[in-house]
């Protein structure tokens, strides 16, 4: 395992990223099944960090404002200033080719990642080599674990969802919104989140397209958020009733 750290230092748009890389991993006895060991990672790498991070700005400010001589160094009005220029400048998260790899296949992602008033916006691009592979072993455990049929209808909403590449591999593009939204190569799969009435007599939670008052507890009856129907990939025929 190695790591790798860069920093920029103080400046007006430095940067920091972070590296971590793993090679031939190998395992000893675990207590999990025999079917998911194929699952376990064999190599990794994680690579990721922020740009456009104005650090000058606020240490500037920090000397100017700090006195050793009270109570607290930094002023409550140093504090929210700073506080006020994060969230009106944030930094960006960049996601390097990062990925994770196993017997049968290497799951990949790049993207970056915004702020807008802290709420995360996101672009993000993942690739999988070899799904069917996975799917096949996930179909063949199912056979000792009944509830693994669970994860092979999700598989396969995904696939479904997926951009078959030249190399054979699958692609999702998936963008995340600030209102909550997130789409994937283009298709809608949620809605944005609703909107909480700010007004003092607490009106509750508000849907931005049809005004309502109400949330779902199950998330499943949300309409913005697309749920499989697994009925005919997960479900067994009913017994007969007893005679």
């Amino acid at each position: 395992m190695s790591q790798q750290i860069d920093f920029d230092g103080i400046s007006k748009s430095g940067g920091y990223h972070y590296a971590l890389r793993t090679n031939g991993l190998r395992y000893p006895a675990l207590p999990i099944p025999a079917w998911s060991v194929p699952f376990l990672p064999t190599d990794m790498e994680f690579v990721f960090g922020t740009e456009d991070l104005d650090l000058d700005t606020v240490v500037r400010a920090a000397v100017a404002d700090m006195d050793l001589s009270r109570a607290e160094p930094f002023s409550d009005e140093f504090e929210a200033n700073t506080a006020a220029a994060f969230m009106a400048n944030p930094p960006k998260m960049v996601i390097n080719r990062s990925f994770v790899r196993t017997i049968d296949t290497e799951l990949s992602v790049e993207g970056e990642v915004s702020f807008t008033a802290l709420k995360p916006e996101s672009h993000t691009t993942w690739e999988m080599s070899n799904f069917d592979a996975v799917v096949a072993r996930l179909t063949t455990a199912s056979e000792q674990e009944p509830e693994i049929k669970n994860y092979i209808v999700f598989a396969k909403l995904a696939k479904d969802f997926g951009t078959q590449l030249p190399n054979g591999h699958l692609q999702w593009i998936v963008d995340q919104k600030s209102d909550g939204s997130v789409s994937v190569n283009g298709n809608p799969v949620k809605g944005p989140d609703p909107i909480v009435d700010p007004s003092p007599d607490g009106a509750g939670v508000t849907a931005p397209d049809d005004g309502t008052s109400t949330m779902p507890d199950d998330p499943t009856q949300d309409d913005n958020v697309i749920v499989p129907d697994d009925e005919e990939d997960n479900s067994d025929p009913a017994p007969p009733a007893p005679q």
